[in-house]
């Protein structure tokens, strides 16, 4: 059990430096500097206000779109994955009518750590979002989970570059999928990328295994 405490301290610590791009996309093409910005998607995504995203549209429906998001500018804020915003890091984000699913995940030093959130969202004045972190390494697994609330001006809009796949939202033309321009799409997902939402789990959980 000791053991595992550590692990997750270690893993927590550097998964932000060490986050593997592969993990999430595979082999995807769009990098932080292949920016076109013809098209702008305006996202909620739940991260500090300074940083700076772009995406590619991965799939588009008329009912969910599911987005590669980048960080190119700004920290991680002052949650757990606490570091410089790396541009080579990347997470699979789906957004729907009201809900958003988000997952992405990092090997570093041997240490495999998992991240996903599910997240409903209240207009664009309140995000209700559950967040899970795992981790496993030389056949022990440890996990925790945590929800809160984001209100007033912790609930954050971007406008998003889409660096590829932007022809995918023409499908649906006036719905969720192909949302553009400066107006927030009603009632859309929250993804939380790089600042979790778990810490109070995760100190809980350190010191039950400690």
């Amino acid at each position: 059990m000791f053991t595992q405490a550590i692990l997750l301290s270690f893993a927590l610590g550097s998964y932000a430096q060490s986050i593997s791009s592969s993990a999430v996309l595979g082999s995807s093409s769009t990098t932080a500097s292949s920016v076109d910005a013809q098209t702008t998607m305006n996202l909620f995504i739940d991260a500090g206000s300074d940083q700076q995203f772009i995406g590619e549209v991965l799939n588009a429906d008329c009912d969910k779109t599911t987005y590669g998001l980048y960080c190119t500018e700004g920290d991680y804020g002052s949650g757990i994955l606490s570091s410089t915003c790396d541009p080579d890091a990347i997470a699979r984000a789906t957004y729907g009518p009201g809900s958003f699913g988000l997952s992405t995940e990092a090997m570093t030093s041997g240490v495999r750590v998992t991240l996903v959130e599910e997240c409903q969202l209240s207009g664009t004045t309140q995000a209700v979002c559950t967040a899970s972190i795992g981790v496993s390494a030389n056949g022990e697994n440890t996990a925790t989970s945590s929800t809160g609330t984001r209100t007033g001006t912790d609930v954050n809009y971007f406008q998003v570059p889409i660096t590829a796949g932007a022809s995918k939202l023409a499908a649906c033309t006036g719905s969720d999928a192909s949302s553009s321009g400066n107006a927030a799409p009603a009632a859309t997902g929250a993804a939380e990328v790089w600042k979790v939402l778990v810490v109070p789990g995760a100190a809980a959980l350190l010191g039950a295994l400690a």
